[in-house]
């Protein structure tokens, strides 16, 4: 046991320890850092009632304070929070940590620790009485924290540039280590900055996210827990941009045939989303596979027997329709066309004349569909293993579609 001296010295190398209260210079917002992370304490009265002092509250600049990573709010009186030091009616003082009152036996101890005499708390004993007893607070004692890696994920953790992803499909995978048991019992907890409001717990050893915006930039965080009760104070994280299409879930790729070599029975199948309101031009949007980049034509919306009435314009889908784009020869000597009453008929110039003629005029001639001829004499998907992309104009990606087939 040892008795509090107040007024003993600070060590500012450790001012920022867990349980130290930070504010920006010229904002009002408190905080209190726990586990590594930041908890602003929303209210006076939250503040007074943790038994915490004004005068302890250290301003930093607005970058140094961004620096932290926010954790939850501090809205309640207790528990109190991890790296507080309380004591109670007799001279021990104790540390907070992982839910755990932990006996720090001397002053040398306490100094060396970096903990701030003007930091101690002074609180009822009950309190005290009701805090379950953790190990004593050692000198020289193992770290009891675990360690947290990401393994696998868009970016990487200590990269040099922030990498772009051309998905709205995001997969984190990741793993740690605990030194006071076995690795598998970690539990996770994941922060994407930009996208999460709170931090999101986890028991897999990973985490998938389907972002709903696009262009920005994102940071992922993730920590470990063990259970003691120990969090890795120092989350791994990286960022990363997304690049997504404003098309994105308005086009689709119904449906994708690769199988063979011959591009004539090649074909990738676009329809529209149940969010499209607008028509949109896709005519010069690619289709990106492994065994090029293709760009979707013009097209003739309306088939002329007479031929010289026919001009390609841009496709523009309307809700509800349809485009099958084929790799090979195109049956006119345009690019595609819509489909209407006539169309299966275009390889008989006298019978789609005829029909033409007879029904051009109704007014469910056009039957909402396009058929679309890249005019490629080689393949343009691989047989077994593919991943296509379907791009807009601005080289963003719209859709993709992946297939693999083993004989």
């Amino acid at each position: 046991m040892f008795i509090v001296y107040w007024g003993a010295g600070v060590n500012s190398a450790f001012a920022y320890l867990d349980g130290a209260l930070i504010r920006a210079i010229g904002d009002t917002k408190v905080y209190a850092l726990e586990d590594g992370l930041k908890r602003w304490i929303v209210n006076p009265s939250i503040f007074n009632g943790l038994g915490y002092k004004w005068s302890n509250i250290q301003v930093l600049p607005q970058g140094t304070l961004n620096s932290y990573i926010l954790g939850s709010e501090l809205s309640t009186t207790y528990p109190y929070p991890n790296g507080s030091l309380l004591k109670g009616d007799g001279p021990e003082v104790y540390l907070i940590e992982a839910g755990k009152k932990r006996w720090i036996p001397n002053p040398q101890i306490f100094e060396a620790k970096g903990f701030q005499w003007k930091n101690i708390i002074n609180v009822k004993q009950y309190i005290l009485n009701y805090l379950t007893q953790g190990s004593d607070v050692l000198l020289n004692e193992k770290d009891f924290r675990p360690s947290t890696f990401i393994t696998q994920g868009p970016c990487s953790a200590g990269q040099e540039n922030v990498p772009t992803v051309e998905s709205t499909e995001i997969t984190f995978k990741f793993s740690g280590h605990d030194p006071l048991g076995e690795d598998k019992y970690l539990v996770f907890e994941t922060f994407l900055e930009g996208y999460d409001q709170r931090w999101q717990t986890s028991y897999s050893y990973e985490r998938k996210i389907n972002l709903d915006r696009n262009g920005n930039i994102y940071t992922f965080y993730v920590r470990s827990k063990n259970r003691a009760g120990y969090y890795d104070n120092t989350p791994v994280f990286c960022s990363f941009t997304a690049r997504v299409s404003p098309y994105k879930d308005k086009i689709i790729i119904f449906s994708v045939s690769g199988y063979g070599t011959n591009p004539n029975y090649e074909s990738i199948t676009l329809g529209t989303g149940y969010s499209l309101k607008e028509s949109v031009d896709i005519t010069g949007w690619t289709i990106k596979s492994r065994k090029g980049n293709f760009s979707i034509p013009g097209a003739v919306k309306i088939i002329n027997p007479e031929s010289m009435y026919n001009i390609e314009r841009d496709i523009y889908l309307h809700s509800g329709e349809s485009v099958i784009i084929y790799g090979g020869k195109s049956p006119i000597q345009e690019s595609g066309f819509a489909l209407n009453k006539c169309w299966w008929q275009i390889n008989d110039s006298q019978k789609y004349k005829d029909c033409f003629y007879a029904h051009n005029q109704d007014p469910d001639f056009l039957s909402g569909g396009w058929r679309i001829y890249l005019n490629r004499a080689s393949e343009i998907f691989n047989d077994k293993e593919e991943k296509i992309s379907l791009l807009d104009s601005n080289g963003l990606v719209v859709d993709t579609y992946t297939y693999s087939y083993s004989y």
